[in-house]
């Protein structure tokens, strides 16, 4: 179980190695824990839309993922992206997105997350750390562990992506700009509408989901009232030249690490499916587990059974 010590939470920025832009990493740990041994720092990296420091650590009934694994001794870095949460971004994302060519292609990312477990395993004076990534970010996650397996001691791959049999819930017709705005409305109904109707209440609470809404979400202008946000599109350049038409961004069987890969049973953005793909062609990781969560979404870490997912998280980074 976790500890019931304080946890203190701290800020830092670094520099994109491939965006050249100043990132933002939030960090979390036990009050008096400056350092930690490589396998339990955790690096968490985030999905195709929302930051992670509006999901990854977003405090519901006073907790997040973050504060689980950082009261149980994990030091826990959550990296927002170029062009998300409280990282820089591109002039080319405050004009007309039409005009540039989709942002942060999941390349750049990778090289983004080197840079940012490079700083770490320096500053901690340790040989490898553990990655936990989610939708898109266990991509990333993935494709870094893959490229320099000696890095990585762990690797959690929540809700991982793989080359698709089902349409893709994000709308990729017709030509894609810089980035796409997303209104808090159309993610809600997104969320919502993976959940049973006769479960929606006591799965996702609204007071859940306005939280939710107010750490990811800004009003902006012509919008009728609604909030938004702004997403690079290179994540979904890369879903319609490589998964969407059968290719792999990177290789399972390169991966070393301890792999966990974990999702909810109604999870319609990345379904079970590419789940059971990944963990086939792990072919020489360390130690491969697959967990299928009963009653949760592709937003699992943000609804009520979001304990099964930090719990089996938890013991699995326990183990290492």
């Amino acid at each position: 179980m976790p500890s019931n010590q304080q946890t203190i939470a701290s800020e830092t920025r670094i520099t994109g190695a491939a965006s050249g832009c100043p990132l933002y990493v939030r960090r979390k740990r036990l009050a008096g824990q400056d350092k930690a041994p490589g396998e339990r720092i955790v690096v968490c990296v985030h999905g195709a839309t929302y930051p992670s420091s509006g999901t990854f650590d977003l405090p519901l009934d006073g907790v997040s993922w973050m504060d689980d694994l950082a009261r149980a001794g994990f030091d826990v870095h959550a990296l927002d992206m170029a062009g998300y949460g409280g990282s820089g971004s591109w002039a080319a994302m405050q004009e007309a997105a039409a005009e540039r060519a989709p942002l942060l292609p999941t390349a750049d990312a990778v090289a983004d997350l080197a840079g940012l477990v490079d700083h770490l395993l320096q500053s901690h004076g340790a040989a490898r750390l553990s990655l936990l990534g989610w939708s898109w970010g266990s991509s990333v996650a993935a494709a870094y562990a893959a490229r320099h397996p000696a890095k990585v001691a762990n690797l959690v791959l929540h809700a991982p992506q793989w080359i698709r049999q089902t349409p893709s819930m994000i709308n990729t017709s017709g030509k894609l700009g810089a980035f796409r705005t997303v209104t808090s409305a159309d993610a809600i109904e997104r969320w919502i509408g993976a959940i049973p109707e006769a479960q929606r209440a006591a799965t996702a609470p609204q007071a859940w989901q306005d939280a939710w809404v107010e750490a990811n979400f800004a009003p902006a202008a012509g919008n009728g009232g609604q909030k938004t946000l702004r997403a690079p599109n290179g994540v979904l350049k890369d879903n319609a030249e490589y998964w969407a038409a059968g290719k792999a961004l990177y290789d399972p069987a390169a991966i070393e690490a301890r792999t966990l890969l974990i999702l909810g049973e109604w999870d319609r953005d990345t379904p079970p499916y590419m789940a059971q793909e990944v963990f086939g062609r792990l072919a020489n990781a360390a130690e491969k587990r697959l967990v299928i969560l009963g009653g949760g979404t592709h937003m699992m870490m943000l609804e009520r059974p979001r304990h099964r997912l930090f719990d089996e998280t938890r013991l699995f980074l326990s183990q290492s």
